[in-house]
């Protein structure tokens, strides 16, 4: 019994530790996370540049202590980082945090390495022989492009089958559960939708990686900046404003290839006509080609969150978690009733 009690204790302690330093990797993140103080920077910086090109009152010219006052209240408004929904969002954020130290859901799933060594060996039996083309800065640079593009693809898809599919659906839905959107609401995810994320990423990018491995002769890696995707520094410029009330759109021509924070606010409307649009995560061309883009042709005031105030029913963190299986068990039984 001693010996049963020291263990628990030892585990309560690794616990209580671990937790400690998860929480602290939640908070001091690094350059790769949107939630880096970087990339804050910037968002703030865009909704300051916004806030003074929209308003000619608010000219820079004209500067003052009032200004700034009503800049924190633009860019920072009590009514949208107070609000209950962003509230939970911030406990999900850091219950996640722990829960995801502790459990890595990716081992439950194919990974992206499992996947390519499964197309590699198709691919040594339709073809003679592999490494036929040797590995320069032309195909680090090729591999760069269809990694990036193989990724977000994966994830578009990802996204796509969890509003398509019923019983995803219902996990996909604590994330458009949130009634305002601030940063943090990007990280609202089930961990039973980034098990689908990673299964399509798994086959998508890992047969991008598979092609690349077998015709090439040395190392296969992408180029990238601070050891973090070219496209996830891109985007990380002013992805922390797709969730959130800054409207910024990129306009018919560049947001037929790059999705704008206004083009994911109005994926986030309740109006019939976005329902199940817009749901690219980086390149808006796959909304392009499969007929789901919407381009807004001016700032629009939506509503967001679920119809008939269903969100209402994700108040907890409890809620957010264990309400989605309740509600796909529910749909599973009424598909055999």
């Amino acid at each position: 019994m001693e010996d049963f009690f020291e263990t628990a204790k030892a585990n309560l302690i690794y616990f209580i530790i671990e937790s400690f330093y998860a929480l602290k990797d939640a908070v001091f993140v690094g350059i790769n996370h949107r939630l880096n103080i970087v990339w804050i920077f910037f968002a703030l910086f865009l909704a300051c540049l916004i806030y003074f090109l929209r308003d000619r009152e608010n000219s820079i010219s004209t500067f003052g202590l009032s200004n700034i006052k009503n800049v924190i209240k633009y860019c920072l408004p009590r009514s949208v980082f107070l609000h209950w929904s962003s509230l939970l969002d911030y406990k999900f954020y850091f219950v996640n945090s722990i829960l995801t130290k502790f459990i890595t859901f990716t081992t439950l799933v194919i990974t992206v390495v499992a996947a390519s060594d499964f197309y590699t060996a198709l691919l040594g039996l339709v073809f003679v022989e592999g490494d036929i083309i040797s590995s320069t800065n032309i195909t680090t640079t090729f591999y760069t492009i269809f990694a990036i593009l193989s990724l977000d693809f994966a994830l578009w898809v990802s996204h796509y089958i969890t509003h398509k599919v019923p019983i995803l659906w219902e996990f996909h839905k604590i994330h458009h559960a949130a009634a305002v959107l601030n940063p943090v609401t990007a990280y609202r995810i089930h961990p039973v939708e980034k098990i689908v994320q990673g299964i399509c990423i798994a086959i998508i990018l890992g047969f991008v990686n598979a092609i690349f491995i077998f015709f090439i002769d040395g190392d296969v890696r992408a180029f990238t900046i601070w050891s973090t995707s070219i496209a996830t520094i891109g985007s990380n410029f002013y992805a922390n404003l797709r969730h959130s009330h800054i409207w910024l759109d990129f306009g018919s021509v560049i947001g037929r290839v790059v999705s704008s924070p206004a083009q994911h606010f109005i994926h986030h409307s309740t109006a019939k006509e976005h329902l199940d649009k817009n749901f690219a995560i980086v390149f808006s061309l796959w909304d392009w080609i499969f007929g789901t883009l919407v381009i807004p042709k001016e700032k629009t005031q939506l509503n967001i969150g679920l119809a008939n105030n269903e969100h209402l029913e994700y108040s907890s963190v409890w809620g957010l978690y264990f309400t989605p299986f309740a509600k796909a068990r529910k749909l599973f039984w009424s598909y055999l009733s």
